[in-house]
C-alpha cells in the first residue's frame, strides 16, 4: 500500500478521532482528541500560535509525548496561560507534554466524533498500544488525510487506488482476505 500511496500522494497522515478524559488543568474534563501521524501539521501547513507542533522528528514507536491543544481548549481549561508550553497533561491514564497551541481559526479539515478537536496526539502506529511486532491486519486506521502529488487529479488518484486493491488482497491474503471491505474514497 505504501508504494501506491507514494505514487498518488505527496504526504499522508492517519487520523483517528477519540474522546478522552483530560486532567492537568483545574479539573478533569472530556475532550475531543485526534490521534494522527507525526507529520499531520506539516501536511496541513499549519503552525501553532504558541509553541510548536509535533513533527516526524518526534516520531517514536507508540504514542508520542508531545501534544498540541486548540485555542478554545487553552482558553477554557488553562485561562490562556502563556506559560502553558511544557506543562504536563493527563489524557485518560497517560501523561503528555503540551508543546503547542493552535490559532483560533484552525480546525481539523475532516470528520471528528462530535465537536471540534481539542487535543491532537501523535503516534507512530508501530508500538504500544499497537501490536509489536506490527501485524498488518490489526493496524486498521479509520481514516487518513492526504495531499495529492502535484499534477495528479482526485479522479486519477482514485483510479490508481481502486486498481491496486485486488493486488493488495492477493499479496496479503491472510492479513486482508478477499472478502474484506475496502473503503478508499476521496472527499
Amino acid at each position: 500500500m505504501y508504494k501506491i500511496a507514494r505514487a498518488c500522494f505527496r504526504s499522508i497522515s492517519a487520523v483517528a478521532p477519540s474522546n478522552s478524559a483530560v486532567g492537568g488543568g483545574d479539573r478533569t474534563v472530556r475532550a475531543e482528541s485526534l490521534v494522527t501521524s507525526p507529520d499531520y501539521f506539516t501536511l496541513l501547513g499549519a503552525k501553532p500560535q504558541l509553541g510548536r507542533a509535533y513533527t516526524a522528528q518526534d516520531a517514536v514507536p507508540g504514542f508520542l509525548e508531545p501534544v498540541v491543544i486548540s485555542n478554545g481548549f487553552w482558553q477554557r481549561n488553562y485561562g490562556s496561560d502563556p506559560k502553558i508550553i511544557g506543562r504536563k497533561m493527563r489524557l485518560d491514564s497517560d501523561l503528555y507534554t503540551i508543546v503547542g497551541v493552535m490559532p483560533p481559526g484552525f480546525r481539523h479539515p475532516g470528520r471528528t466524533l462530535n465537536t471540534d478537536v481539542d487535543v491532537w496526539i501523535a503516534t507512530g502506529f508501530n508500538g504500544l498500544p499497537f501490536p509489536v511486532p506490527a501485524v498488518r491486519s490489526q493496524r486498521m486506521i479509520p481514516a487518513a488525510i492526504a495531499r495529492l502529488k502535484p499534477g495528479l487529479t482526485v479522479a486519477q488518484a482514485q483510479a490508481r487506488l481502486d486498481a491496486y486493491i485486488p493486488q493488495l488482497s492477493r499479496e496479503y491474503l491472510t492479513e486482508y482476505p478477499a472478502a474484506a471491505t475496502w473503503a478508499l474514497r476521496f472527499r
